[in-house]
């Protein structure tokens, strides 16, 4: 079955679709923005532990300059993610009403307002608790894309559920241990997630159909933290903590066309990785020299020559994680 809808359709057959949304996408809004890269300073979003161990919102822009907390709660907010129009953003949060939450953004693209409750639920008679989710936007669908575990904290799945939390879907098999889901437009509204799975990158139809295809087969190195870039063009991932790896997506399902390989001098236990536009990423981790514990933003620019291509945006001893960018047309403050 094809796996998008026609621009034009009566309103009863889109009804009619919505019942068997498990086989189709989410519908897209036909007036979708064209993304392109030139602003050299937009918005970074990432999250910072603070004195009492609770993890804080904050943005900054890809110069490091003009820092921003955003979040100040007595509890930890995780894995930001704006969606590709910088229209909405969602993070999950830990404590209290834990689950994962949205944000709408206004004009300005400075302040976030609460939106939505959290959820968790019941899928199939499994329970699940969405335990450090990292949602993600797929695109402009009206959906989010996590991941979570069963309550003994043993297995874990890719799900995926609309944003006014309904309709819960399952992508991958619930048994088979995924992580890091990063969702991906590979054709005109065909959507995909790809995800680890036993040190190994995979990829499967948001839809949780078909059979899941295996991207990578080194059992041996770690292969973690998926991103695609806001043109869907490249996808960046990181080997054994280590090593920087951005593979072009034109093919990628029979070709892995291997575009850079860099291993960030000075740096080392890589946490969380996004797109700068499609020619650099800006990443969390620890410096040589330093604790583990104390992870730094960092802008690597992927087409300057090595030892001229990193920079330090944030120095400070806290832990920062999760980096996530506005879309290059976006300001995002």
């Amino acid at each position: 079955m094809r796996a998008y809808m026609p621009l034009l359709v009566p309103a009863l057959l889109i009804a009619v679709a919505f019942t068997v949304w498990q086989f189709r996408p989410w519908s897209i809004e036909t007036n979708t923005p064209v993304f392109e890269p030139g602003l050299r300073s937009p918005a970074i979003w990432f999250t910072r532990e603070d004195e009492n161990q609770i993890r804080q919102i904050y943005r900054i822009d890809s110069e490091g300059n003009f820092e921003t907390r955003l979040t100040d709660a007595d509890f930890s907010h995780h894995a930001p993610h704006i969606s590709r129009d910088g229209e909405r953003a969602a993070f999950f949060r830990m404590e209290g009403n834990r689950g994962i939450y949205k944000w709408g953004l206004d004009e300005d693209a400075q302040t976030p307002v609460y939106l939505t409750e959290p959820f968790s639920g019941n899928l199939d008679g499994q329970f699940f608790s969405a335990a450090y989710a990292r949602p993600k936007w797929p695109g402009l669908l009206p959906a989010l894309v996590f991941q979570a575990t069963d309550e003994t904290g043993s297995s874990r799945a890719v799900y995926a559920i609309r944003e006014n939390g309904a309709e819960l879907r399952r992508v991958t098999n619930v048994t088979a241990n995924a992580y890091d889901a990063e969702p991906i437009e590979l054709e005109k509204q065909t959507f995909y997630v790809i995800y680890g799975r036993s040190n190994d990158l995979w990829l499967s139809r948001l839809s949780g159909t078909g059979e899941p295809l295996q991207l990578t087969d080194s059992p041996n190195i770690l292969e973690t933290l998926p991103a695609v870039s806001h043109q869907q063009k490249l996808l960046a991932y990181v080997e054994d903590g280590e090593r920087i790896r951005v593979v072009d997506t034109t093919n990628f399902r029979t070709e892995w066309n291997v575009l850079h390989s860099i291993d960030p001098p000075e740096t080392y236990s890589i946490t969380g990785i996004d797109f700068v536009c499609e020619d650099r990423l800006v990443f969390t981790a620890a410096t040589t020299g330093e604790s583990a514990t104390n992870k730094d933003l960092y802008l690597l620019d992927l087409n300057a020559p090595a030892g001229n291509n990193l920079r330090r945006l944030t120095n400070t001893p806290a832990e920062e994680r999760s980096p996530a960018v506005f879309p290059c047309n976006q300001t995002g403050g």
